[in-house]
């Protein structure tokens, strides 16, 4: 268990690990309830439900129709969803605790008009219904990540079972953690919503919501797809640039000044973070000697502070000369460094190295994104062939976005890169950066590999 579990969850995890039948409602009548300390209706699913650009997405349904909340808790949600949408909703769970703090907030708020809500102690796996009884709209929120993930495959067979044709899953996917066996709550991807509702259903919307109770990165709130973030100008120009003149297009790129991963002025924010901390030099052991390399380096921000900061001799390649001309020009402003860096114009993939010469560290952020997929694992080879044993991989995993099979960048998940580098690695460090440029905050992971 990690150590960073609260002294609440750990002793809901006893209780649950204690009271195998009747945990939740041993943990409501203790009062062990980490997941109720909001006092309140979950920000995300306020701000969604009264969103008009959101209502005219999903077209959320008004005035009559049913909703079910499971795990419903105090039920500030369902009360909240009844008295916006007018819906009548029945919110569950297996405590009758819960329920009875439920009903007690109820009475407390007056008429839930125009809905209504009926709280009631009950399993969600035994909950059965009539076609005709079948539900307009389920909010999930804490529900599916307290269940064992064995149990999982059921959630989405009850899903199938209990939402009419047409009606609404809206799932506020949480926490986004690092995989971990302990739990709850387990950690969770929209992946695994997906795995087990199967393929009858359409995205209506996906994103990381704007407002949280928790880190932002920590929830993906999701309804039922089909809406791809819109390509900014820039982007849709790059992609331009690259399907017109292919490899070229990248130079085409940096002549053109449609560089949209150029626009921070300075090293990463979480690059930075991680080998300025005492505890991750502690934990990854950064060599202070020898080679490092830094593919696709643009304008060589992220390789200075890499030389300046370990000492290293770093070598720097990029396929576009006007990128490297202006990472030299940078180069002649910065200070003295410690370690020597040098800009080169070459492709990544022709790189080739003597036993002796192998790099000691090797840090990727745009590259692995920016190649088509295809190329993924001729990428793993070459970092297998390049770096020596004991040597580290450093990468900065973006844009973990929605599946899209548009590029660069081309989305990724960690797995990506697990796949494409193979069985002699060992991970050594996995966290979502805690500090970030504002449009990756929730959108990338800091994943640091060690060669075995």
């Amino acid at each position: 268990m990690s150590a960073n579990v609260g002294t609440a969850h750990q002793q809901l995890l006893a209780i649950l690990g204690e009271h195998e039948q009747d945990g939740w409602e041993k943990a409501w009548q203790d009062n062990v309830t980490p997941w109720d300390g909001l006092g309140d209706v979950q920000p995300p699913l306020r701000d969604l439900l009264v969103s008009v650009e959101d209502d005219k997405l999903v077209q959320f349904p008004r005035g009559e129709g049913r909703a079910l909340v499971p795990g419903c808790g105090r039920g500030y949600d369902p009360i909240f969803i009844a008295r916006t949408l007018g819906l009548d909703v029945l919110a569950v769970d297996i405590s009758q605790s819960a329920v009875d703090a439920a009903n007690e907030l109820l009475l407390k708020t007056g008429s839930v008009a125009p809905g209504r809500v009926t709280f009631h102690a009950q399993d969600f796996f035994a909950f059965v219904v009539r076609e005709e009884e079948k539900f307009d709209l389920i909010y999930e929120h804490t529900f599916f990540c307290a269940i064992p993930p064995r149990l999982r495959a059921q959630w989405g067979q009850q899903m199938n079972a209990l939402v009419k044709p047409g009606g609404l899953i809206v799932a506020l996917v949480y926490p986004v953690d690092p995989p971990r066996e302990w739990g709850p709550p387990y950690a969770v991807r929209k992946e695994d919503y997906e795995e087990v509702l199967g393929t009858g259903w359409d995205i209506i919307l996906e994103r990381i919501p704007e407002i949280s109770i928790e880190r932002i990165w920590l929830e993906l709130l999701h309804y039922r797809v089909r809406n791809q973030k819109r390509m900014s100008t820039v982007q849709e120009r790059l992609r331009a640039l690259i399907s017109e003149h292919n490899e070229l297009g990248w130079e085409k790129a940096w002549q053109d000044n449609v560089t949209p991963w150029d626009n921070l002025g300075s090293v990463q924010p979480p690059l930075k973070d991680l080998l300025e901390s005492s505890d991750d030099d502690q934990l990854c052991k950064f060599p202070r000697k020898g080679k490092a390399l830094v593919p696709g380096c643009g304008r060589g921000y992220d390789p200075i502070f890499i030389a300046s900061t370990l000492g290293l001799d770093v070598l720097a390649v990029d396929i576009s000369k006007s990128a490297l001309d202006a990472a030299n020009e940078l180069l002649a402003t910065s200070s003295v460094l410690p370690g020597n860096v040098t800009f080169k114009e070459q492709d990544f993939f022709t790189l080739a190295f003597p036993e002796t010469e192998k790099v000691d560290l090797v840090y990727d952020y745009t590259f692995f994104v920016a190649i088509p997929p295809r190329l993924r694992a001729h990428w793993g080879q070459q970092m297998n062939a390049l770096i020596k044993s004991g040597g580290l991989l450093v990468t900065l995993v973006f844009p973990i976005d929605p599946p899209q099979d548009y590029g660069p960048p081309f989305f990724v998940r960690k797995e990506h890169y697990v796949e494409a580098l193979g069985d002699g690695w060992e991970l050594v460090l996995e966290r979502v950066p805690e500090v970030s440029k504002d449009s990756h905050v929730g959108r990338e992971l800091l994943v640091v590999w060690r060669k075995k």
